[in-house]
């Protein structure tokens, strides 16, 4: 079940510490790619994007599709994908962003 991060900023950075899912991170959150847990096929096809292991990436909204920016462009996924992408936050986003 997909938490609603977004509507609760009392969430911190340090229980955020521990490596999740792209697609539960709060909108705004600055992320490191730490694992991406697909077929060869599909993790090729991130890597060719710019998701990768050890890639910071932005999540810009966790909905169908999950759009995500890197290298400064905005690339859409499929939210199943995304699911499959563990993360760690660098950073929350600004209060009023998520």
């Amino acid at each position: 079940m997909r938490r609603a991060l977004g509507t609760d900023r009392t969430m911190s950075l340090l229980s955020l510490t521990s490596t999740t899912s792209l697609f539960d991170m709060p909108p705004g959150t600055m992320c490191r790619v730490d694992g991406v847990s697909l077929d060869a096929e599909h993790a090729a096809r991130m890597a060719g994007l710019g998701v990768s292991v050890g890639q910071k990436v932005r999540l810009v909204r966790a909905s169908d599709p999950t759009v995500v920016q890197v290298y400064g462009a905005r690339i859409g996924i499929a939210p199943s994908i995304a699911r499959r992408i563990q993360v760690t936050p660098d950073s929350l986003p600004p209060a009023g962003i998520a």
